[in-house]
């Protein structure tokens, strides 16, 4: 609306675009090979750093997935640990939904190689500490047989002489 001096004007219509804000996800692990039933530590963060529920998906060496949510930080951190306990890779990828203000974002795939236990080793270390246990008894044997004295010789008798 104008007054005395000045006449009303409309100004032209603008659009304004809003974008969100991009965000970002990293994660690491605390050890990239394990022995199966050994746990491992996924630890990420979120960034701009918030408190946000993160999923974090696990795919198996047979293509089984699982998935777990967990809660970060206000300063965007957050932590897993998670049983290994089938042999061969592992992925895991940590993902985020985004919110009105932030977008969603995705770590890049850790590979994890989780190696069978060798049943075997156990039982053959075994069988060389038991023979390694029966040379030493042996040895021992042998060196005790050394310094014993020997057993006297019975008597000989002297030769007869023979008549003629």
């Amino acid at each position: 609306s104008g007054d005395d001096t000045y006449k009303a004007a409309e100004s032209a219509p603008t659009s304004l675009t809003v974008t969100k804000i991009q965000s970002t996800l990293a994660i690491t692990a605390s050890q990239l090979t394990v022995n199966v039933g050994e746990n491992i530590t996924i630890n990420g963060a979120l960034a701009p750093g918030q408190i946000a529920n993160i999923t974090l998906t696990y795919t198996m060496p047979n293509g089984t997935i699982t998935t777990k949510t967990v809660q970060s930080t206000n300063t965007g951190t957050f932590t897993d640990t998670i049983k290994l306990d089938k042999a061969g890779t592992w992925q895991v990828t940590a993902s985020w939904a985004g919110n009105t203000q932030h977008t969603a974002a995705e770590s890049t795939t850790i590979t994890l190689t989780v190696q069978a236990v060798d049943t075997t080793t156990p039982m053959f270390a075994l069988g060389g500490l038991g023979l390694g246990i029966i040379a030493l008894i042996l040895a021992a044997v042998a060196l005790l047989m050394s310094f014993r004295k020997p057993k006297a010789a019975p008597p000989t008798q002297p030769p007869q002489q023979q008549s003629t």
